[in-house]
């Protein structure tokens, strides 16, 4: 029987099972559709979560292959109130580390804006605050032992940056477009990315 093979989907929080069988009849291989996988199930739990199709089945060296890519590229889902703590937490913290006035005042005024002034005073101290951590991190001696806080802080960056492009790129103008690595001086330089623009790549 052909190996499985793991084929991870777009956006790696699942992955699709399949074969390549040589047919006689067409005298090449094609593509065989087996099942799928969600990429947050624990490798351990294996085979339990697997979803095959009607009439297919899986080899032990199958099920420790897909116990090896998950153990790899395991995703695990984390509830939406954990999600929504995370972001308040990281919220409270960008604010409180930052004195500068404006950035101070607005912070103060967010409850009477408008929903557009609190996301655009809120993108404003996520890009500071990006930069700021660069610029720390770079400043760190060599051999430095991060200390597990950080290391804590930086990782809940996956999530709540994950969850805030979801919710923003349902409006078109928040889409990012084919090819936007090639747009970083445009935009690092103050120009606005219109959707439709043509974009040049190298």
């Amino acid at each position: 029987m052909p190996k499985i093979i793991v084929k991870p989907r777009a956006g790696g929080r699942s992955a699709q099972l399949v074969r390549s069988v040589y047919s006689k009849d067409l005298r090449r291989s094609v593509t065989v559709n087996v099942g799928s996988i969600s990429a947050s199930i624990e490798p351990a739990g294996l085979p339990a979560g697997i979803r095959l199709v009607q009439g297919q089945t899986l080899a032990a060296m199958d099920i420790e292959k897909i116990r090896q890519w998950l153990t790899t590229h395991r995703q695990p889902t984390y509830p939406t109130e954990l999600v929504r703590q995370i972001e308040k937490e990281v919220e409270a913290r960008l604010r409180a580390s930052f004195k500068d006035e404006c950035i101070e005042q607005s912070a103060e005024s967010d409850m009477d804006d408008e929903p557009e002034a609190q996301l655009l005073n809120a993108l404003k101290i996520f890009n500071q605050a990006c930069a700021t951590a660069q610029a720390a991190f770079k400043r760190l001696p060599k051999g430095h032992k991060v200390a597990a806080q950080t290391i804590l802080e930086y990782q809940k960056t996956w999530y709540t940056n994950q969850a805030m492009g979801n919710a923003l790129k349902i409006k078109p103008c928040f889409h990012r477009p084919g090819g936007w690595s090639e747009l970083r001086q445009q935009i690092l330089s103050g120009c606005i990315y219109k959707k439709g623009d043509a974009v040049h790549v190298n």
